[in-house]
């Protein structure tokens, strides 16, 4: 394929993986097939994988054909993720999501637990 035909393709989001290993996999599996993909993430550069939940991780084509190909080959081999909806379907009712209130509170009663600890170590050991 010429530069200038590639250039002027655009880019599909075949899949969002919720890690980098699984859109690893997919890509992999997608590269075995001659289908050409790469991966988009925004985690700052690796520094900060917790933002790939986040964002989610992209397995990227290029054309709308290949997309087709690279959807269906995903589908067969069963690597496509799934979907909130499914998850929830099938653990029987909605996932517990980690909130920023969730983590504030899980930092407030570690801090009243090392306080309570310091208070029984000063009373024992004065």
């Amino acid at each position: 394929m010429a530069k200038d035909e590639s250039a002027q393709q655009q880019s599909t989001v075949v899949a969002s993986y919720p890690t980098r290993h699984d859109a690893e996999m997919a890509r992999d599996y997608l590269d075995e097939a001659d289908i050409s993909a790469f991966i988009r993430v925004d985690d700052a550069g690796g520094m900060h994988p917790e933002l790939q939940g986040i964002h989610g991780v992209h397995l990227v084509v290029l054309g709308d054909i290949a997309a087709q190909q690279a959807h269906e080959a995903l589908q067969e081999a069963g690597m496509l993720p799934h979907s909130k909806e499914d998850v929830d379907a099938e653990a029987g009712g909605p996932i517990a999501q980690a909130t920023p209130w969730k983590g504030i509170r899980a930092l407030l009663v570690m801090v009243a637990l090392i306080g309570a600890l310091t208070a029984l170590l000063l009373f024992l050991f004065s």
